[in-house]
């Protein structure tokens, strides 16, 4: 079975900005990774986002942002 964040990412395409990725947490800092790759982001608010859970991120520039989790299951 693939998960969420898998099929929300596959349908996304490839010149978008925003991306669908699986949250890392590292002392503080945020990873995601988008892929298979790893990247370091800020963050609106890292109390929403925990380590194996399905995350938006938006990129500009060379700097990413995540936007927050995304919920896949009604509570």
């Amino acid at each position: 079975m693939t998960s969420p964040a898998v099929e929300l990412a596959g349908a996304m395409p490839p010149d978008t900005n925003l991306r669908i990725g699986i949250a890392r947490s590292d002392g503080g800092t945020i990873t995601v990774e988008v892929a298979g790759n790893v990247i370091q982001c800020g963050f609106l608010d890292p109390a929403t986002v925990t380590a194996d859970t399905p995350v938006a991120v938006l990129r500009f520039g060379s700097t990413w942002l995540c936007l927050g989790r995304i919920i896949t299951q009604p509570a």
